[in-house]
């Protein structure tokens, strides 16, 4: 096994998403190398141009401006907000509201049903009570945020059913961030870290490139990445450590990103919720004149497989027809300036009773050398994911590693 040229180094971050990047970051001064399997760093950060719009594929609400770098974030005047109403299609319906509950409330349900989302909304059943068709309605209004099962979420989880959400949005994309993490701490790209060993008071990294295997040496490792790769990578010896990783699963989404050109004459809304069509949840983002409007499409778990079976512009199609069949006004094929498909593995943790009852502070260091870092590591009451859950945890991971290292 050829040698590392770059000798060894005091911290070892595996994985550039941007809990590795926030980690390495904070760790700058100190001799850090940052590895990465990807061709780009940012993992579910992804912002990409189409038809001369910035779209955000992965993450795509505005995020704080602490999460990036001091001094880096785009200024607050560049947030675009999104007030619209959120609309719900069922039954050949397409009903409108400022809130989940006005929207389900206009749409005239079935008295059971409605009666049975009452209950839901007070906290009175869980989702695994509702009727069929009242549970199908609830979870696709929990795919506004939420890409899992709804009755495999805890309790807590399942009430964000009601919460209002808005996606306001970053002028220039999420990229910047992560752009602004990549000009400071730069990562080496395409290189996979295959095995981490501790051994005395270093970690072993063996680590492949273009088809060469060469080894990393550091005084520390911090491992962000989902967390079954760091099962995998880490081998915590910690039991809880190993119970929480193995707790942790993930929901799964496929985004069609339609690009809307001259779009003045289209209805203004902030989602679809559609739980009869292919997709469950359509975004909708403008640009500030609202001249180009942004339809971010999202096919969750089983659809998601369907989708799979479709070549990009093939689904890109399929997202329009379905969308031209709930008849809102102003979205025609000949609107369409341009589109970008991805299709996520690892979209978001499932907010599972066991992953939150297994999570806690102590589950974020791996070995005596080695920490965790991810959004899935977010402290309550954090959703689990997210840019400021990501940033919060490679900051945490830091702070082990520093403290290892000035001990």
């Amino acid at each position: 096994m050829a040698s590392d040229p770059g000798g060894a180094y005091d911290v070892l971050v595996v994985g550039a998403g941007l809990s590795g990047l926030a980690a390495a970051h904070a760790l700058r001064g100190r001799r850090v190398l940052v590895m990465e399997r990807e061709a780009r760093p940012g993992g579910r950060v992804h912002t990409v141009s189409a038809a001369g719009a910035r779209v955000d594929l992965g993450a795509c609400f505005a995020f704080a401006p602490w999460v990036a770098p001091a001094g880096s974030a785009p200024p607050v005047a560049s947030i675009i907000p999104e007030r619209g109403p959120l609309g719900i299609h069922q039954d050949g319906r397409l009903a409108w509201g400022a809130t989940a509950w006005d929207a389900v409330s206009a749409l005239s349900l079935p008295s059971d049903e409605l009666g049975a989302l009452d209950a839901f909304r007070r906290g009175e059943i869980d989702a695994a009570q509702l009727p069929p068709g009242a549970y199908r309605l609830a979870e696709a209004i929990f795919r506004q945020i939420h890409p899992g099962p709804l009755r495999e979420y805890a309790p807590e989880a399942q009430a964000e059913v009601w919460r209002p959400w808005y996606p306001d949005h970053w002028e220039p994309g999420n990229g910047a961030a992560v752009e602004a993490y990549r000009a400071a701490v730069p990562p080496a790209l395409g290189c996979t870290v295959t095995e981490l060993e501790g051994r005395g008071e270093r970690v072993h990294a063996a680590v492949e490139r273009e088809g060469t295997t060469f080894e990393v040496e550091a005084r520390a490792a911090i491992v962000a990445t989902p967390a079954g790769a760091a099962l995998r990578l880490a081998a915590p010896e910690d039991p809880a450590c190993r119970a929480f990783l193995e707790s942790v699963r993930y929901g799964r989404y496929t985004v069609v990103a339609l690009v809307f050109a001259e779009s003045g004459e289209m209805a203004e809304f902030r989602y679809l919720v559609a739980p009869e069509l292919p997709f469950s949840v359509a975004m909708q983002q403008g640009s500030r004149d609202r001249r180009t409007r942004v339809l971010l499409c999202y096919y969750a778990e089983g659809q998601a497989d369907r989708a799979a079976r479709l070549p990009d512009a093939d689904l890109a199609a399929a997202t329009l027809a379905a969308l031209e069949e709930i008849g809102v006004p102003g979205f025609a094929a000949r609107r369409v300036a341009g589109f970008r498909v991805q299709r996520w593995e690892f979209a978001g943790t499932i907010l599972s009773a066991e992953f939150l009852a297994r999570r806690g502070p102590g589950v974020r260091r791996a070995g005596p050398r080695v920490f965790l870092a991810g959004d899935y590591l977010a402290d309550p009451p954090g959703t689990g994911y997210g840019m400021a859950s990501a940033v919060r945890s490679g900051l945490r991971a830091a702070a082990l590693a520093r403290e290892l290292l000035d001990g």
